[in-house]
């Protein structure tokens, strides 16, 4: 009897009886003994064909088996069996005898036939009751056993359950904290086309990011630049500015100049439960609609912003941000910096194909105070429109101006053409002399290219990398984006116009230029490596200020990111 080859196959017949220990701690733990009936009779069934095991007929182990483990292998046994004699289930016990009936008549004997030749020696094998009745005394045997069965295969049905969503989650997360950011250098002419006008910018950004729980997101940045990174697009004004003490030193007005700053540093997680909303904590970036009262894309603020989706179940999004603005460009410094409070909301009606939002700007820089709106519909798959209105009520130092009985902006895209290999949007703004919203798209990023400039001359990244949005100015025009073989190529035509002479000592009072052009090559050339080549010019008014000149650039970029 081949007893070894039996332990190895019922080892495998309970598939996942290794994990016992772990689920079915409740279950016997005592094993069979060698010589007990049970590997007798399973041996004869494996010797008809009735085999157990894994689905691919492989067996490892020797061992003897606990009575839990038996149990597992009896409980399969039963399923194959049903399905070899499908027609018939296995013998009860037999009834009681029932009573004798009367004896019959004898037949005649037949003659006696001659012996026939012995043969060899066989082996017997069980026939259909024989098999029956092991399958019977086997399961009478490990009955207890198989009660327990269904309890402990539901459990480890709910585990594996159980699992598989933890590695769907696992699989779904973001990878954990990582590194991103860039780094720009460009060179080029400014000005005039000419070696007596060149310039260069070196200017990197560099961070982490990424999941340091479940829900909480965490993102760190810094940002250095080696050249001035103002803090008012228009400059100066006499008697203007956001009405703090400034900063002492060379830079009261803004950053760079080989310095180094903090960008972000914030954590965003959800609440759930009575009230699920998105959280964000700490130094952030944040916009509304197109930007015209609410974008702090040139220096993030340290608040909290709160953002609840389909608010009462009315498709309404609401957006509330509590900060402090700060006027302190510098991140380290043996004196404090100035600031105040800052408080602005959102309410916005989201719908398929369009959206309309309200927003309020209760105490901005200075105590500024702002309202306004933004729309956005969707004219075909790509092609939008998107609007936004804004009225300010007050000036970061001082109330509204007594002479005018509104300030107010007003910025309008369209896109007329939206494909895979054309995009071409017509953009319109017009912005009062007296609107000036600290932080907005009036004052976005950009870093100074000519150092050397006309005073009236719109600085080139102020328009070419940032919509054309200035106090004192209303200007059409449209930007182009397609390709040229596989090379992408982006233009920008726009035509500014002062709305008054109201600021003559401003630093954009007349409108010298108004005509500005703009075209960038892109060329990637190695993974996160692009480079790109633009030429821009603005060209001169006709009623010009006497001794003004139109300007040039061209210059060439080289972008690295990771």
């Amino acid at each position: 009897m081949r007893k070894t080859h039996l332990l190895v196959l019922m080892s495998v017949l309970v598939g996942l009886s290794a994990g016992h220990a772990a689920w079915g701690q409740e279950g016997p733990i005592q094993t069979v003994p060698f010589d007990h009936w049970a590997y007798d009779a399973v041996d004869q069934l494996c010797e008809i064909g009735i085999t157990i095991g894994y689905p691919d007929g492989t067996y490892d182990g020797e061992r003897r088996l606990t009575r839990y483990e038996f149990a597992m292998a009896i409980s399969r046994l039963l399923d194959m069996y049903a399905i070899m004699w499908p027609k018939g289930g296995i013998d009860g016990k037999p009834g009681a005898k029932g009573a004798d009936g009367p004896e019959g008549p004898k037949g005649p004997a037949g003659d006696a036939g001659s012996p026939g030749k012995p043969g060899p020696d066989g082996v017997g094998q069980p026939g259909e009751t024989e098999i029956a009745h092991i399958v019977e005394k086997l399961t009478i045997e490990f009955c207890p056993e198989f009660m327990r069965l269904p309890g402990d295969v539901a459990a480890l049905q709910e585990k594996v359950e159980r699992i598989a969503q933890r590695v769907t989650v696992i699989e779904a997360r973001k990878p954990d904290i990582e590194p991103f950011g860039w780094l720009s250098y460009r060179i080029g002419f400014a000005g005039d086309v000419n070696f007596g006008s060149e310039f260069d910018n070196l200017s990197a950004r560099v961070g982490v990011q990424g999941n340091v729980t479940d829900d909480a997101f965490l993102r760190i940045s810094f940002r250095w630049a080696d050249e001035y990174v103002p803090l008012s697009v228009v400059g100066y004004d006499i008697g203007e500015g956001p009405g703090f003490m400034n900063t002492p030193g060379n830079r009261p007005y803004g950053f760079g100049g080989n310095d180094l700053w903090l960008e972000e540093a914030y954590v965003k997680f959800p609440t759930r439960g009575s009230f699920h909303a998105n959280w964000t904590i700490g130094r952030q970036f944040f916009c509304y609609g197109m930007g015209l009262m609410v974008n702090n894309e040139r220096r993030g603020l340290a608040g909290i912003r709160l953002q609840k989706e389909d608010l009462f179940g009315t498709h309404l999004d609401f957006d509330f941000i509590a900060a402090g603005a700060s006027y302190d460009w510098l991140p380290a410094r043996p004196f404090p910096g100035q600031g105040d409070g800052y408080v602005a909301a959102r309410l916005a009606y989201q719908r398929p194909k369009w959206s309309l939002a309200f927003n309020a700007l209760p105490d901005g820089t200075g105590n500024e105070i702002v309202y306004g709106a933004d729309f956005k519909y969707r004219l075909a798959h790509d092609k939008y429109l998107c609007a936004e209105y804004a009225r300010q009520n007050r000036h970061a130092n001082r109330a509204r101006y007594p002479f005018k009985s509104v300030d107010d902006a007003v910025a309008l895209t369209v896109d007329l053409v939206a494909t895979d290999d054309l995009c071409l949007t017509y953009y319109y703004s017009n912005i009062d002399a007296e609107y000036d919203v600290v932080y907005s798209s009036l004052h976005p990023y950009y870093e100074t290219t000519q150092l050397s400039r006309p005073g009236n001359l719109i600085p080139w990244d102020r328009w070419l990398k940032n919509p054309f949005a200035i106090t004192n100015f209303k200007c059409h025009g449209a930007y182009l984006s397609t390709h040229i073989g596989d090379t992408p190529i982006s233009l920008v035509y726009l035509r500014p116009k002062a709305v008054s002479d109201w600021w003559l000592l401003s630093q954009f009072a007349n409108d010298d230029y108004d005509t500005l052009f703009g075209i960038t090559l892109s060329r990637e050339i190695a993974r996160g490596l692009d480079i790109h080549l633009t030429y821009a010019r603005q060209d001169l008014a006709s009623d010009a200020t006497p001794g003004a000149k139109s300007q040039e650039m061209l210059r060439a970029e080289c972008a690295i990111g990771f």
